[in-house]
């Protein structure tokens, strides 16, 4: 489940909006509805690209924004893990790819036993 069920019910009054009303005023009525600034930032693109306007830019920027924020967000949960867990995955790491290079390196090594 990627959204709440309250964010999936402002979604469908949305769609209901768009095919009832304008949907330039459908758009403006979620944003108020929802309030968040990404969602402010992405509806106005959107009704720029309803009214004719080129908008990649903008939307280039907002993919990276929230790119951003999402790997800001990861980082925050990787600082709150003990370090003892830190410290312990670089071994199991280490030890994963000596047991993928090993399984590589035996393969090869069998199907080049033919060829001398």
């Amino acid at each position: 489940m990627v959204a709440s069920d309250m964010f999936r019910y402002d979604v469908s009054v949305l769609v209901m909006e768009m095919k009832a009303k304008n949907i330039e005023t459908a758009l403006r009525n979620f944003n108020e509805r929802i309030g968040l600034t990404d969602v402010s930032f992405l509806v106005n693109a959107l009704i720029g690209l309803y009214r004719g306007e080129h908008q990649g830019e903008a939307l280039a920027y907002l993919a990276r924004d929230m790119d951003v924020k999402a790997k800001e967000a990861l980082k925050k949960r990787l600082n709150k893990l003990p370090g003892k867990i830190k410290i312990a995955s670089i071994p199991l790491v280490a030890v994963t790819l000596a047991t993928l290079l090993y399984v590589i390196g035996s393969h090869l090594i069998r199907s080049m036993g033919g060829l001398f």
